[in-house]
C-alpha cells in the first residue's frame, strides 16, 4: 500500500510542475555545414554542432516519459535532416514488422509533423519511420503517390539499451518555402510498443491535445547559421531543462524505495547460492544502488540521468519481488523436504 500511495504521489508532483507547460516550444534548427551520412549512427561530428532538444513526455498527463528520446534537426539547401536517440531498456521487445509504404506508426517508430506558416493554406506534412528505417508519408503533400516514401531516406540501429534513426527529407515532397525561412510550427512523435501501456505515445511537445493539430505543436526556427554554441550542442544542457529537472525528481522519488529492496535483496542472496538468482540479484542491486547513489545528490550526465530515469518504472519493482518470492519459496520447500 505504502508504496502505491508512492507511485500516485510521484505521478502527482510531476503532472502539478508540467501542467503550467504552453505549446511554444522552440527548437533552432541550424544550416549544416556538411550533409550526414544516412546509415543510423548519429555520433558524425556535424550533428554534435547542432542543438539537442528537450525530452519527450506523456501528452495525456503531460509528465516525462520513462522511456526518454531527444533528437537533433538541421537543413541544407535541398533537404531537412533529422537524427533521434530513443532509449529502450528493452530492445528485444522492439517491433519493426511493416515495410517501406505500409502503417510504420504501428512499429516503435518516430513521426515528424510540420507546417510552414509561411504558406495559405498551411500544408500538413508527416513522415514515419521504424526502428528498422521503413518509410511512410501522409499529409497535404505536393505529390499524392503511394510511393513517395521512396524519395525519403531513412536508416536505423538498435542497440542494447536504445535506438537510433537517421531521416533525410528532400525539399521536393515538402510543399513549402526551400531553404526554410522563419519557423514552421512541428512536432517530433515517438510510439512505443515495448509497454508500458500509458505510455504507447510519447511526444516532444507536452501540451499536446491533437497530433494533427499544428497549433497545438511547437516551432522550428530556422536559421542560416552553420553552428552554435557548445553548451547548446552537449547533452548536458538537458539537465538543466524541464524534462530534465523532471526525471532528476523522479529518480529522487524512486531512491526512497531504494532502502527496502536493497535490504530485502541482501537478506535473501546472503541465504542462496544459486549462481541464477546471484547474477540477477546482482544486477538488480546495482541499478537500486545506483539510484539512491543519484537521488542522494550525486552528480550524473544527461544521458546517464535518462537512462537511470527510464528504469525507475513497474517493471524494475516486479523484477525485484519476483526475485526475492522465488528465493523465499525456494527456501520454504527447501526447509520442508528436510523435515
Amino acid at each position: 500500500m505504502k508504496i502505491a500511495l508512492l507511485r500516485l504521489s510521484l505521478i502527482a508532483i510531476l503532472f502539478s510542475k508540467v501542467s503550467g507547460a504552453t505549446n511554444n516550444l522552440e527548437y533552432t534548427c541550424i544550416h549544416l555545414s556538411e550533409e550526414p551520412v544516412i546509415d543510423g549512427r548519429i555520433d558524425e561530428r556535424v550533428w554534435h554542432t547542432i542543438p539537442v532538444s528537450d525530452g519527450f513526455y506523456v501528452p495525456g498527463n503531460q509528465a516525462p516519459a520513462q522511456k526518454q528520446t531527444y533528437f537533433r534537426a538541421g537543413w541544407t539547401s535541398n533537404a531537412l535532416y533529422m537524427a533521434v536517440h530513443a532509449l529502450e531498456p528493452n530492445p528485444q521487445k522492439i517491433e519493426r514488422k511493416l515495410r517501406d509504404g505500409e502503417l510504420v506508426s504501428r512499429d516503435d517508430s518516430i513521426q515528424f509533423f510540420c507546417v510552414s506558416e509561411g504558406c495559405a493554406p498551411p500544408p500538413l506534412f508527416c513522415v514515419a519511420a521504424n526502428a528498422d528505417g521503413a518509410r511512410f508519408v501522409s499529409g497535404r503533400v505536393m505529390k499524392s503517390s503511394t510511393k513517395l516514401h521512396n524519395l525519403i531516406d531513412a536508416a536505423a540501429i538498435v542497440g542494447k539499451d536504445f535506438w537510433t534513426l537517421e531521416l533525410k527529407i528532400p525539399s521536393t515532397i515538402l510543399e513549402m518555402p526551400f531553404p526554410p525561412q522563419g519557423r514552421w510550427r512541428a512536432n517530433v512523435v515517438r510510439n512505443i510498443r515495448t509497454g508500458p501501456p500509458s505510455e504507447s505515445v510519447t511526444s516532444w511537445v507536452p501540451t499536446l491535445a491533437n497530433f494533427h493539430a499544428p497549433s497545438d505543436y511547437g516551432f522550428f526556427i530556422f536559421t542560416s547559421r552553420t553552428a552554435f554554441e557548445k553548451d547548446a550542442c552537449e547533452m548536458n544542457v538537458l539537465m538543466a531543462r524541464p524534462c530534465g529537472v523532471l526525471l532528476k525528481e523522479r529518480v529522487a522519488k524512486w531512491a526512497q524505495l531504494s532502502g527496502k529492496y536493497l535490504s530485502e535483496l541482501k537478506r535473501v542472496l546472503d541465504n542462496d547460492s544459486e549462481p541464477e538468482f546471484q547474477k540477477e540479484g546482482n544486477a538488480l542491486e546495482t541499478i537500486w544502488n545506483e539510484i539512491r547513489r543519484v537521488g542522494g545528490g550525486a552528480r550524473i550526465s544527461a544521458p546517464e540521468i535518462y537512462h537511470l530515469a527510464s528504469q525507475c518504472n513497474d517493471d524494475l519493482i516486479e523484477a525485484t519481488e519476483t526475485l526475492i518470492a522465488k528465493i523465499i519459496l525456494k527456501e520454504i520447500f527447501r526447509d520442508k523436504s528436510r523435515h
